[in-house]
């Protein structure tokens, strides 16, 4: 946030993924994991499914992560843009950002130029994988 115009413009104009992960159980549950092993892992002979990670049988259950039922799924990952007031008070976005401070002023710098360049007032959606009927792994 404190850097020069041309690094923030580069931040903010281009999509990047992190090395945490959502698993997805195929019962609906799905479990944040910070940091993600099995991300970490991941190479061209690796078996994807819809271009998630299939993660072999019992991983899931052994994945150290917040877990979240298929209905608090629905609720915090809605497939549409937020309000600033409600990227801070989702679940899914403070385990992500692991820090109320840290996740309070990225909102308050994502909006203030979603503002300023495109006079909008949501962003920092949330979207969900596809149902699988093996657990899989995407990254955030």
């Amino acid at each position: 946030l404190n850097s020069s115009d041309e690094v923030k413009r580069f931040y903010w104009d281009n999509y990047f993924d992190t090395g945490d992960g959502i698993a997805y159980h195929p019962d609906g549950r799905g479990k944040i994991v910070l940091d993600a092993q099995p991300l970490r892992e991941l190479t061209p002979s690796s078996q994807l499914r819809n271009g998630a990670l299939v993660l072999p049988s019992g991983v899931y259950d052994r994945l150290e992560g917040v877990e979240f039922s298929r209905e608090d799924l629905a609720k915090y990952i809605t497939g549409g843009r937020l309000k600033q007031g409600n990227v801070k008070k989702n679940r899914v976005w403070q385990v992500l950002a692991r820090d109320e401070n840290l996740l309070n002023d990225y909102a308050k710098a994502v909006f203030s130029q979603l503002r300023e360049r495109y006079n909008e007032d949501r962003a920092m959606g949330l979207y969900r994988g596809s149902a699988e009927n093996v657990p899989t792994m995407r990254s955030w």
